[in-house]
């Protein structure tokens, strides 16, 4: 449907940017692989993106999902 490859989905739930449990993805979850795709386009790495939301944390106290959110 968004043409993103099981191996990326793998890749993306091993750094913990989206749910891991593929066969159920929920519309935040599908929102987050719309950010992500978004993000790839703009040629910023899983691996940057994954720090970003690192180093945010503490400012994203509360938010539960930040690429659904963002």
């Amino acid at each position: 449907m968004l043409g993103v490859t099981e191996r990326q989905l793998r890749s993306w739930g091993r750094r913990g940017l989206i749910s891991t449990d593929a066969a159920s993805f929920s519309f935040h979850d599908l929102l987050a692989l719309k950010t992500l795709l978004k993000l790839r386009e703009q040629n910023i790495s899983p691996r940057i993106i994954s720090r970003a939301l690192d180093s945010l944390k503490s400012k994203l106290a509360g938010v539960e999902r930040p690429l659904s959110e963002l």
